[in-house]
């Protein structure tokens, strides 16, 4: 059986986990032609590579907040529906 919000919980920690796991596969990539770079033996990284790392870091961040965002609408809840003390 399904729970309330758990298939949404499932594909917001899902595309976190992907935008997690693309994130630092570029940002090793950066890594490497900038190490590659510093010891003579390449050139260095483009602005567009640079750039796409950002992106992909702020895309990975906005999905962790999604995350946040639905553990605390969660939280709140289930506080309410307890009435639990809620702490500040």
């Amino acid at each position: 059986m399904v729970m309330n919000g758990e298939i949404e919980w499932l594909q917001l920690s899902k595309g976190w986990q992907q935008k997690q796991s693309d994130y630092f596969s570029a940002q090793k990539a950066l890594d490497d032609t900038m190490s590659s770079y510093l010891g003579a033996k390449g050139t260095p990284p483009s602005r567009q590579v640079m750039d796409k790392v950002s992106d992909l870091r702020l895309q990975m961040f906005e999905a962790r907040a999604a995350m946040d965002a639905f553990i605390a609408a969660h939280a709140s809840g289930q506080q309410e529906k307890h009435n639990l003390p809620r702490h500040q």
